[in-house]
């Protein structure tokens, strides 16, 4: 699944109506629901940062959306990047529904602690040894 955002810029820069907006949305959510994965992730998120810039006639579909994206991301965290985290946290900010998400900001920032922190035991453990690749 790839998004063309560049046609989705276009559309925005056009303007849409709420029900045309809503309609976009709602082809884009049943899409992201059927091939939703890791891989198909960074479209996803390019995808809202035109969402982000551009202004939005439905608020509900727009969380909707970032909703089910977040439920992904809450499914597979062990296999998103802190990049992928970085973005994800910044559109919710920008979007003001930190409080929304709370919990699963709060996963990702003590998941990625705990895996720079097992990071830096494992080279501890290496201290002083010689190791052949």
């Amino acid at each position: 699944m790839r998004i063309k955002t560049p046609f989705a810029i276009a559309l925005f820069t056009l303007g849409l109506t709420k029900t045309k907006y809503t309609d976009m949305l709602g082809y884009v959510l049943e899409l992201w629901q059927r091939f939703a994965s890791p891989k198909t992730l960074d479209s996803m998120l390019d995808f809202f940062d035109v969402l982000v810039l551009y202004p939005c006639p439905s608020l509900e579909t727009r969380s909707q959306l970032l909703f089910a994206l977040s439920e992904l991301l809450w499914r597979f965290s062990r296999r998103i990047d802190e990049a992928q985290w970085r973005i994800f946290r910044s559109i919710v900010k920008d979007l003001k529904l930190e409080e929304s998400l709370a919990d699963l900001l709060g996963e990702a920032v003590t998941s990625i602690g705990q895996n720079l922190a097992d990071e830096s035991k494992i080279f501890q453990k290496l201290t002083g040894k010689s190791v052949l690749i």
